[in-house]
């Protein structure tokens, strides 16, 4: 799955930032800092908040097992999720 592996990525970059920060900044390279306010520290959060969901729905199929019930119940989240956050 793709995009497990894209989330999980993601999140390796995302989660630890801060301790990343820090150690930065401890080391005379706080040029190298992503600041969270900077478009692109922002739009890796958002993708990870999306894809956040997709991960969830794999861990639910894998739980409980394909049937059309579910496969309904993902699609109908995911289109809800999409149109309830046009801008990100």
């Amino acid at each position: 799955m793709e995009f497990i592996t894209c989330y999980l990525s993601l999140e390796s970059v995302v989660d630890p930032h801060r301790p990343v920060q820090n150690t930065l900044k401890k080391i005379g390279h706080a040029v190298f800092c992503v600041h969270e306010d900077e478009t692109s520290f922002i739009f890796l959060f958002q993708l990870r908040t999306f894809l956040e969901e997709f991960e969830k729905f794999t861990q639910l199929i894998t739980t409980a097992g394909p049937n059309l019930v579910l496969v309904s119940f993902i699609e109908l989240k995911i289109q809800k999720n999409v149109q309830s956050k046009p801008d990100g």
